[in-house]
């Protein structure tokens, strides 16, 4: 019995070395195929990554060539509404009789400036009313019913003209934009 349980035991222990050989091998396969793993995707991660930039980088480019265009178009209306306001203008005193003596761009200023201080007329006068001063309803009533040559106050133009020696002219005269009318006789 010695006998057979020693031989027993020798070959177990000659399976024993032959599993652990084996083990090993598995183990020295396995770390290599791991590598090779990690290698591969450590490189489709790096490739992933430079088309991300890639795409991200066009996707970039795309939008400010877009938002450029954008911008081109709406400089070419807001040109388009400026010449547009301009012709309309231009269109409006020619239908008003008045011609296109003098300087547009001063006339655009004139009327401006006539608007502002009628504003602020209103806007002094509501002022007035709040806090209580005298004057404020009463003037501002007749103000706005009386037209603007009553009051003594005079346009831009119409001061240039009497310090060109050129003086208003009958009422009806003096269009808008403090220029003469065009009258028509029939």
């Amino acid at each position: 019995m010695n006998a057979a349980m020693i031989a027993e035991n020798l070959a177990l222990q000659h399976d024993n070395k032959q599993l652990n050989t084996l083990i090993k091998e598995y183990e020295t396969t396995l770390e290599t195929v791991m590598s090779l793993f990690r290698q591969r995707a450590n490189d489709v991660q790096c490739q992933e990554l430079t088309r991300i930039r890639e795409y991200e980088s066009r996707i970039l480019e795309r939008d400010t060539e877009a938002q450029a265009a954008q911008l081109a178009v709406q400089t070419a209306v807001t040109e388009s509404l400026t010449r547009l306001s301009a012709l309309l203008r231009s269109a409006l005193r020619e239908f008003n009789g008045e011609g296109d003596e003098g300087d547009p761009d001063a006339a655009d200023w004139a009327l401006e400036r006539e608007c502002e201080l009628a504003r602020l007329e209103r806007e002094n006068a509501v002022l007035r009313t709040l806090l209580g001063v005298p004057g404020g309803e009463e003037e501002v009533s007749l103000r706005l019913s009386s037209p603007p040559q009553d009051e003594g106050r005079r346009s831009v133009q119409s001061a240039v003209r009497e310090g060109s020696g050129i003086k208003g002219g009958p009422k009806g005269t003096v269009g808008p934009f403090g220029t003469y009318k065009k009258l028509h006789f029939s």
